[in-house]
């Protein structure tokens, strides 16, 4: 997810959205594929990290 659609969520949606997307990485780091499908696979878990370092800095931001 890009910032700016990030940022005009509140505390509560940012919430379900941190919870939504750890399933996905416990998901995507639990499947053993090979080839094509691992680097797909790979490239979606650097995303959904990078997305929910996003989700973890703004509730931070929005707790001060």
């Amino acid at each position: 997810m890009k910032l700016a659609d990030l940022q005009k969520l509140n505390r509560e949606e940012l919430e379900k959205k941190l919870v939504e997307h750890k399933k996905q990485m416990f998901n995507l780091s639990s499947v053993t594929l090979t080839g094509e499908d691992f680097i797909q696979k790979k490239a979606k878990r650097k995303s959904v990290k990078i997305t929910i370092a996003r989700i973890k800095t703004l509730l931070n931001q929005k707790e001060d």
